[in-house]
């Protein structure tokens, strides 16, 4: 009897120890699953870029299985597999866009951003408003030049075909306004067209210039202009900040990426743009501009963004690029954890100081005189650019042709040259003048030497 009571006891203890240590497997190893085997519950994250009712997503939060509602009423979207899907939406209006994931564990999470979708928008038509071909010099023989000058709107890109010496020309920065010097070394109608471009729209207008043979006996002179100035232009480019806080982020405060706005582009010729002020919009309308400070203090909360802090927007050093610096702080209510993000949009006015040079040939020409009279020519030198300021007063040079051959080289003006011209012996003297309108010219006056010295 004993010995059955003992059994038991031992049966008794046996089983409870048993318990005792399935319990802890079971705890420890569900413990060692959560830590180690079990992967953890999604938080999804996306971005959102669109251009009209284009639109692409970013997801933020990859390794987990999912789906995508566009809230369009087209069919659901895997999520897994791919980083970025692209949509398209068949109406204008406003849609919530949902993010669904799960884990391996079944565990599910979503997030929801309202969007508002409109149309693409239209490339402007582009214009020309003007084109304009004005001779420099005082003869309609060749050589010739012209200065070709066009008004443009909506025209990113200005193909220019002039049909002159120099090569036709492309133009991509600065199409607003511009004007070239082009000559014409042979006779004969030539056509300048100007057309404009953007995106399939264009438009053009054309010019003829008539160019004649050089007339029989006369002197051809070779009027040269160096001028030299500043060029200066401006410009507005949309700008926009848009942030959302990082998925691989941890902890409650994420730093913005700081991306970069630089003043000039990848299709600029010229890279010396700079940032001369920077304008943002909050949400109520007002406008905040940086104006000549390298450095500005944001409010998260009036550009809708009350989760944003320490916001700053900083100018480089060199005024090139500007980049907003700051952090997104991750809001949780209970369960629910919300990542926020921050869009920013303003202006950028950006502007080019660069020095210029131009060598502007003004061919004339100049019948041999007779006896008792003056050969005189006008030269008026052409216009400025209009975007150039602190222009210098030009340095002027003529060379003289006899027959095809150089009777007189760099001869600077004012001045005075004897020379042998058609077996005679002149006098051609360079004088600089301005006209009723106060524009600069050269007046050219050839005399026979003989008649010079018998006025004397």
């Amino acid at each position: 009897m004993a010995e059955k009571t003992s059994s038991g006891w031992i049966k008794t203890i046996l089983g409870m120890v048993g318990g005792l240590i399935s319990g802890a497997v079971v705890m420890y190893a569900t413990a060692f699953v959560d830590r180690a085997v079990k992967p953890a519950k999604p938080v999804p994250n996306f971005r959102v870029e669109h251009e009209g009712n284009n639109v692409r997503f970013q997801n933020l939060s990859p390794g987990f299985q999912g789906w995508w509602d566009f809230g369009d009423g087209t069919e659901l979207l895997p999520a897994a597999g791919q980083d970025s899907v692209a949509h398209k939406y068949e109406r204008p209006g406003d849609y919530s866009v949902k993010l669904s994931l799960s884990n391996l564990f079944g565990e599910e999470n979503d997030r929801t951003v309202p969007l508002h979708v409109e149309d693409a928008p239209t490339a402007a038509v582009p214009r020309v408003l003007s084109l304009t071909a004005q001779r420099v010099g005082n003869s309609d023989y060749a050589p010739v030049t012209y200065q070709i000058m066009a008004k443009t709107e909506n025209a990113p890109l200005c193909i220019l075909e002039h049909g002159g010496a120099d090569k036709d020309e492309v133009v991509n920065d600065g199409t607003a306004s511009f004007d070239r010097i082009v000559t014409y070394d042979k006779p004969g109608n030539h056509t300048i067209k100007l057309r404009v471009v953007n995106g399939t729209a264009t438009d053009y207008k054309t010019q003829v210039v008539t160019v004649q043979g050089a007339p029989t006996g006369a002197v051809q002179i070779a009027l040269t202009a160096l001028e030299s100035g500043t060029e200066f232009k401006t410009r507005t480019q949309p700008l926009v900040f848009n942030e959302t806080f990082r998925a691989d982020v941890k902890g409650e405060v994420s730093p913005l990426a700081s991306r970069e706005h630089t003043a000039a582009s990848s299709t600029d010729r010229h890279k010396e743009w700079t940032i001369r002020d920077v304008q943002l919009t909050t949400v109520n309308g007002k406008e905040i501009s940086l104006g000549d400070k390298t450095e500005m203090p944001l409010d998260g909360a009036a550009f809708g963004a009350p989760n944003a802090r320490n916001l700053r927007l900083q100018l480089s050093g060199d005024r090139k690029s500007v980049h907003l610096v700051g952090e997104l702080v991750r809001q949780t209510s209970g369960k629910v954890v919300t990542l926020p993000t921050l869009m920013i949009q303003g202006t950028m006015t950006e502007e080019i100081r660069k020095p210029e040079a131009r060598t502007v040939p003004l061919p004339a020409y100049l019948q041999m005189p007779t006896e008792s009279k003056t050969t005189t020519a006008v030269v008026a030198l052409p216009a400025l650019p209009g975007d150039w300021i602190n222009p210098q007063p030009p340095k002027l040079s003529l060379a003289v042709w006899d027959a095809g051959k150089v009777a007189a080289s760099n001869m600077t003006i004012p001045g005075r040259v004897e020379l042998t011209l058609q077996n005679r012996r002149c006098v051609l003297t360079a004088t600089p003048v301005k006209d009723k309108d106060n524009k600069d010219q050269v007046r050219l006056d050839l005399v026979l030497a003989q008649a010079r010295a018998s006025a004397k």
